[in-house]
């Protein structure tokens, strides 16, 4: 089984255990996480499997044409913002942790929960600005740039990056509808768990999110926004931004309780025969083997 080492991030942490669990035919270790020239290049690791949410320059786009090792985008946005020519992408899972866990039954009590954090192309301060206004009881995890913004008494805020696998697992399943305000993501595994879990998503119709889940009725409409380059740690960003703020946050509040539609329910069966338990995972292990990677 190959040894998967991971950017040290929650979200890559479980697709590199993920990807630990499905590789049981390659022996050479890898390196999951957001592109770094010089992570890349360390001999240690024999192949990548990267994210990236910022446009690349030229010399960022040779060196993914270049290196002498299998890099594998875990999105098509991901493969078209690093030009990768080489290597088709493959889209991330649901957790296998988050798979395997079992939670207690436990009732609808939330109208909706979020998961965000305070990192400007994930667009934190329209979230912010939803639950301080909504009318709806709701359970947020996010971090203390965000808990602390939130003076909401129907808005419970937990701590971002903490919550035990059953835990998370049981706040999707006590709330009703899943919302994700989130401009530019690299991997977006929170709707894609409660999209497995038959909760209905409203979030804005960006890439990857709709790689593998359907407009449906809870997709913020194309009208109500656009896409604007933001600038987050010196690199750029395509992001996409509310026209109007308010009424972005009418048509979420107005969208929560729904019950899932015709598309919704097409992508939640997607997920679960596609995207679980090594099904799309297999693509990277006939790719390294196509490349010589045992």
């Amino acid at each position: 089984m190959a040894k998967v080492y991971a950017f040290p991030a929650k979200s890559t942490q479980k697709v590199a255990k993920t990807l630990e669990f499905c590789l049981k035919d390659i022996k050479s270790p890898g390196y999951m996480g957001v592109f770094n020239t010089q992570t890349f290049t360390n001999s240690k690791y024999k192949w990548i499997y990267y994210v990236v949410e910022w446009v690349l320059d030229n010399n960022e786009i040779d060196f993914i044409n270049t290196i002498p090792k299998p890099v594998i985008p875990a999105s098509s946005f991901v493969k078209f913002l690093s030009r990768n020519y080489r290597f088709p992408s493959v889209l991330h899972e649901v957790p296998i942790d988050f798979l395997n866990v079992k939670a207690p039954n436990v009732d609808k009590k939330f109208d909706f929960m979020v998961i965000t954090y305070g990192l400007v192309r994930k667009t934190p301060y329209l979230t912010v600005k939803f639950l301080n206004r909504t009318r709806h009881k709701g359970i947020v995890i996010g971090d203390f740039s965000v808990c602390n913004q939130i003076k909401n008494d129907n808005v419970k805020c937990l701590p971002f990056g903490v919550q035990s696998e059953v835990d998370l697992k049981t706040y999707y399943l006590s709330s009703k509808t899943f919302v994700f305000l989130s401009g530019n993501e690299g991997f977006g595994l929170p709707p894609l768990e409660a999209t497995y879990l038959g909760l209905p998503v409203i979030a804005y119709p960006m890439i990857p999110y709709l790689e593998w889940h359907r407009r449906d009725s809870f997709t913020v409409p194309d009208k109500l926004l656009k896409i604007q380059g933001v600038y987050q740690h010196g690199t750029l960003h395509p992001v996409v931004l509310p026209n109007d703020d308010n009424e972005v946050i009418k048509f979420v509040e107005d969208m929560i309780g729904h019950m899932p539609d015709d598309n919704t329910l097409k992508s939640i069966d997607y997920v679960k025969e596609n995207l679980t338990y090594c099904k799309e995972y297999q693509k990277i292990t006939n790719i390294l083997n196509n490349s010589g990677v045992r």
